[in-house]
């Protein structure tokens, strides 16, 4: 849904970067480049778009939401999707596109961002520079306060960040899942609601 995700994305750019990029033309993309092994680890949305400037940049956005901490590295799954993102570029014969991991993760166990620097902690300083290296946003919505989450001014991220963090708390959604929802048909529009549910 576009509006999720230029909430999302106005939620974790820098306002100034968040200005230059060219909403209008934010689109879904096709999944056709990603392999049957990447599509079994990522349950995500790849949106496109135009940077502003001098000289337009198409920017893809990996919207990817974790449920669970991935036994495998996430820096890893990332760097295969941005690969397979490039490789269909280069196929297609167009510009490469510059790629923005999200990642948005609302499991139970404790997990801190790992960049690749991380899996290689004890290179000598002479040859890290030769380490492929990329950053990522992470959203860590379980270490937010509920009082930081109900402060945002983005209606849908505000509500799913919720529902991320007490998804498994029987006694919160009992209470205030009907809230949560008629908030939502407030402020979804026609078809909205369907894919928010």
């Amino acid at each position: 849904m576009k509006r999720a995700a230029v909430e999302l994305l106005h939620y974790v750019l820098a306002s100034d970067v968040f200005e230059q990029f060219d909403l209008d033309t934010l689109h879904p993309v096709s999944d056709s480049f990603v392999d049957e092994k990447l599509r079994e680890s990522f349950s995500d949305v790849v949106y496109e778009c135009y940077f502003d400037g001098k000289k337009p940049v198409r920017i893809c956005f990996l919207m990817e939401h974790k449920s669970e901490k991935p036994s495998t590295p996430i820096a890893l799954q990332l760097l295969r999707y941005i690969l397979g993102i490039l490789e269909e570029d280069h196929r297609q014969g167009r510009s490469y596109a510059l790629t923005i991991p999200i990642v948005v993760y609302h499991g139970h166990k404790k997990w801190q961002k790992e960049t690749l620097q991380h899996l290689f902690a004890e290179l000598p300083e002479g040859i890290s520079r030769y380490l492929p290296d990329f950053d990522f946003i992470f959203v860590n919505i379980p270490e937010k306060a509920d009082e930081e989450i109900l402060s945002l001014d983005y209606g849908l991220v505000r509500q799913m960040f919720l529902l991320f963090k007490h998804a498994r708390k029987r006694l919160f959604l009992e209470k205030f899942l009907l809230e949560v929802f008629n908030f939502a048909s407030d402020i979804l529009e026609d078809g909205e609601f369907e894919y928010y549910f």
